[in-house]
């Protein structure tokens, strides 16, 4: 009988064991995304671009900002002004997104948003780089946009 009982629990334990690896595989498909500002980005760059670049490369981050243009797969949003410390001029904070060619419904979304419009926008930083305009541009694969 005890056999039967730790049988059972064995089995029990098995099969809980495969539902939780199904749920842990579809938490990490899960994206959890960091609220950042455009200006924290930039102003991190300006002070030390390479630990900016450890702080935001790779990270999946959100934030508000509006729209300056939209071409085939590429928007460029912009965050409303801020003084540069080393520029001393006012200037808009800029992220440049490429939308995933495959992803059709967020393409749709993207096609029909009006430039100047407020949005909230996810997505996954590739990379930074110097600007002359601003300290750095801020370049991701977009993920989602939310229309404000």
């Amino acid at each position: 009988m005890k056999k039967i009982i730790i049988l059972l629990l064995a089995i029990m334990m098995c099969v809980a064991c495969v539902g939780c690896d199904l749920s842990l595989g579809s938490i990490k498909e899960k994206i959890t995304y960091e609220p950042v500002t455009l200006a924290a980005i930039n102003e991190e760059f300006e002070q030390n671009a390479m630990r900016a670049e450890e702080n935001y490369v790779g990270k999946y981050v959100r934030f508000t900002c509006y729209i300056e243009d939209i071409s085939t797969y590429e928007i460029t949003f912009y965050e409303k002004s801020g003084i540069a410390p080393s520029l001393g001029t006012l200037y808009d904070y800029k992220c440049y997104a490429e939308v995933n060619k495959k992803d059709s419904s967020l393409m749709d979304k993207v096609k029909n948003l009006n430039k100047g419009g407020q949005v909230v926008v996810g997505g996954k930083i590739t990379y930074l780089s110097d600007s002359s305009f601003t300290p750095c541009r801020v370049y991701m694969d977009l993920y989602e946009v939310v229309v404000q």
